[in-house]
């Protein structure tokens, strides 16, 4: 993780520039809207305990009472900004035989943020006593840490649906336990995609989607999370695969057919040739879009593979435009970058889009300072191209200079460009690049040694430098056979590999949206919920995981496969900071050496590695 700097304005205000920036649209606002539920917008006065009460004593009478808990239930409200609420039980600590009293807990913190809304508390509040009902306060912990997860999920959905049922016996509708899911999406909406969708709960926006009357929509929203996820990660194929889903699911998604056109042209630009890409200058793409370098006339390096994932990327673009679409900052970023970006070199395309973007540039507010960054650093590209470096150039100063912001794109193709005669700017973004890429960059030598050297010739004392700490993001698929499985695949792409399984099996009678499917006579496992994929494992000899760093300028993709030596995986990951994990396979816990941080875990047996997991679920703790 990056330490936090002082930001680069204090040292650019010497330079007698103003205003701070402002937020970047984020690619994110292609996510559409969760359907609303029908908030009251009026702040409303908090409920009392006293109401709390009657809500729960009314749903208490209909709900099936645990035999092992004393009803009927303590009601608290507390005081606390936590947004909570939470079913627990209460042990009299004087009489052991006794049995625990069943408690509902409200937090003040969770009234007010459903604005005291009744619907949504009384929807907690089934859920809370259905909880109860199933015993799930008191349920034991399984050995295998990944188990305790999935049935953590399974608890959850138990409850949201005999929580409908018990709303609906007391005469309210299910579509308030909806809202309710649907307003606590709202809780987690800046996390991380991936982070969002690993959690020890579905996702609410999942668990509706399971109790929606009509859940196409937000299926297909579930889905569109999926494909953040796998974009988050880099892994731009598949997040491509999962936005074209979307995309079938839900024509009225057009944010889909948007996202499905950036992804094919990242996919594009990951895999372009390392020659090329150093060449280039490097493009940006926009927030949470890991990019990958950018070129000059015709590079002979380009291959048949690049110019078919570039023309897919044409034709989705194509696809997504529309009267919604085509006025869209994004969508106009990546319209004129596949233009600029153009594999064949084609003058009059990439002049267009150096063009587009220039006037973009012009026309953006004062406001909208990354806007005018990103688009003067995507000109330069064009410009860069058409061997006009000394334009290129001056885009890149212009950009930096009337925004008094830089970044890390910019920042590298400014430093790549500058030259002492550029002035004391030169040493500032020269410096604050260095200080957060990785010293596995293409450019990062070089460069640190240029901007001593400018240092020197201006008399400037260099900073200290300290490059950033080398990091993967979290595995999402695995590759075996040829072919690749990603976590949240439906069951029918592992099939495609392994053929009918070999055997199916539930942990438990109650909990069959989550069972265990073994192929190849145990050399592929998933574990599943709802036919999506949670956990895959790989004893197969030559499967692999693709490692993709987390540096942007990274271009490697270290992969580590079974069969691989110990020492050969101790090149590429530092074996102290994984953690011994039980984990479950066929219901039996068996040891792992797990990396919390790519959520994947390998087991070595005479100094091979044996078999590789990773899995869509938390397990941290």
């Amino acid at each position: 993780m990056r330490m936090m700097r002082k930001p680069l304005w204090a040292a650019l205000a010497a330079f007698a520039m103003t205003g701070a920036g402002q937020a970047c649209p984020s690619l994110f606002e292609f996510a559409p809207s969760t359907p609303a539920a029908n908030w009251t917008v009026a702040p409303q006065a908090q409920l009392t305990l006293e109401e709390i009460t009657a809500m729960t004593r009314e749903l208490e009478a209909l709900a099936i009472k645990n035999s092992e808990y004393e009803y009927p239930a303590k009601v608290e409200l507390l005081e606390d900004a936590e947004i909570n609420a939470h079913a627990t039980i209460e042990r009299d600590e004087k009489d052991k035989d006794k049995k625990p009293r069943a408690v509902m807990a409200v937090y003040t913190g969770f009234l007010k943020f459903i604005n005291n809304d009744k619907r949504i508390l009384r929807a907690v509040i089934a859920h809370e006593l259905c909880h109860l009902s199933y015993g799930h306060p008191t349920n034991g912990l399984f050995q295998a840490r990944d188990l305790n997860q999935y049935y953590n999920r399974q608890m959850e959905r138990e409850a949201d649906m005999t929580g409908c049922e018990l709303l609906i016996r007391a005469g309210y509708s299910k579509q308030d336990m909806v809202d309710m899911l649907l307003k606590l999406d709202e809780i987690g909406s800046k996390a991380a995609w991936l982070r969002k969708l690993t959690s020890t709960h579905a996702t609410p926006k999942q668990r509706a989607a399971a109790i929606a009357e009509e859940g196409n929509l937000l299926r297909s929203l579930v889905l569109f999370d999926v494909g953040l996820a796998y974009w988050d990660a880099r892994n731009f194929g598949k997040a491509t695969e999962a936005f074209d889903r979307v995309a079938g699911m839900e024509p009225r998604l057009w944010t889909a057919k948007v996202n499905a056109a950036v992804t094919q042209t990242m996919f594009y630009y990951d895999f372009l040739p390392e020659a090329v890409r150093k060449r280039w200058y490097r493009p940006d793409f926009g927030p949470m879009l890991l990019a990958n370098p950018v070129v000059t006339i015709k590079d002979p390096e380009i291959r048949d593979e690049d110019l078919k994932r570039y023309d897919d990327a044409v034709k989705k673009m194509e696809a997504a435009r529309s009267d919604e679409s085509k006025d869209n900052m994004i969508f106009k970023n990546m319209e004129n970058l596949l233009l600029v970006l153009d594999p064949r070199g084609d003058k009059e395309r990439i002049k267009r889009g150096a063009l587009g973007f220039a006037v973009l540039a012009a026309s953006a507010k004062d406001t909208d300072k990354d806007l005018k960054l990103r688009f003067g650093n995507n000109a330069a590209i064009g410009l860069e191209r058409l061997g006009d470096s000394a334009g290129a150039k001056a885009a890149l100063m212009a950009a930096i200079t009337d925004t008094g912001l830089t970044n890390y794109v910019i920042g590298e193709n400014f430093s790549r460009a500058a030259t002492k005669d550029d002035g004391a700017l030169v040493a500032v973004v020269m410096a604050h690049w260095l200080n957060t890429a990785s010293e596995l960059s293409p450019f990062y030598a070089s460069l640190k040694e240029k901007y001593e050297t400018i240092c020197k010739e201006l008399s400037i004392k260099p900073e200290e430098i300290s490059g950033d700490f080398e990091s993967f993001e979290p595995i999402t698929a695995l590759v075996i056979g040829g072919k690749e499985i990603g976590l949240y695949d439906d069951v029918s792409s592992t099939m495609e590999v392994g053929g009918k399984p070999d055997r199916a099996s539930f942990f438990d009678e109650k909990y069959k949206r989550l069972l265990e499917m073994v192929w190849m006579g145990g050399d592929l496992q998933a574990f599943v919920e709802d036919d999506a994929i949670l956990r895959i494992t790989s004893r197969k000899e030559g499967s692999y995981v693709e490692l993709r760093p987390t540096d942007r300028s990274d271009t490697r993709r270290p992969k580590i496969s079974v069969g691989m030596t110990e020492e050969e995986l101790g090149a590429i990951l530092d074996m102290d900071d994984a953690t011994e994990k039980s984990l479950s396979r066929l219901g039996r816990p068996e040891t792992w050496q797990y990396f919390t941080s790519l959520m994947m875990g390998v087991q070595i047996e005479n100094g091979k590695v044996v078999a590789l997991t990773f899995t869509a679920v938390d397990i941290r703790y």
